[in-house]
């Protein structure tokens, strides 16, 4: 019996596809989108340059230097920060850069803009909470290929600066 077109065409398909499952490289070599959230904790200020660039004293320029702690979908890393800041009353926008480095020596470079904003409270410390949006530029080994962003919120408190984010990455390879 000879076999009629569509199971020809049925036939030729299924062996394609298997075909093609077969020859194609294992799906960690895929550019895949995932999910990436995580919590970050300020853990040493090593510089801190302040200016005022008028003669309002509540206005505050300023550029930092800072080693954060951050676990996250990526794993623990240690991150270099780059911050700088404009400010009237510690309310403004701020900008920067991170490099995330992890045990295995994989690093993830990324910047980040946001708006913090203070409340000035009398007779307490005052309220600082800042968000905005991050994305990665790039990333060495296995993080070679990375891409991706989302957005991040956080604060300042007697336990220090924190900070939550979330987004999505990928990594092409």
């Amino acid at each position: 019996m000879r076999p009629t077109g569509r199971s020809t065409v049925v036939s030729l398909f299924a062996t394609v596809t298997s075909l093609l499952l077969v020859l194609l490289p294992s799906g960690e070599s895929f550019a895949v989108d995932k999910k990436i959230s995580g919590t970050g904790t300020a853990v040493v200020l090593l510089s801190e340059t302040k200016m005022s660039p008028w003669s309002d004293a509540r206005h505050e320029v300023s550029l930092l230097r800072r080693v954060d702690a951050d676990k996250g979908t990526l794993g623990e890393a240690q991150v270099s920060v780059v911050n700088m800041s404009d400010y009237v009353s510690g309310t403004g926008t701020h900008r920067g850069h991170r490099v995330s480095s992890f045990p295995d020596g994989d690093k993830a470079f990324s910047s980040y803009e946001g708006r913090t904003k203070t409340v000035l409270k009398s007779g307490s410390p005052s309220e600082v909470t800042f968000e905005g949006r991050w994305w990665f530029t790039g990333g060495t080994g296995m993080l070679t290929g990375l891409t991706g962003g989302g957005t991040y919120t956080g604060g300042v408190s007697s336990a220090g600066l924190t900070y939550q984010y979330e987004g999505d990455y990928e990594v092409k390879q």
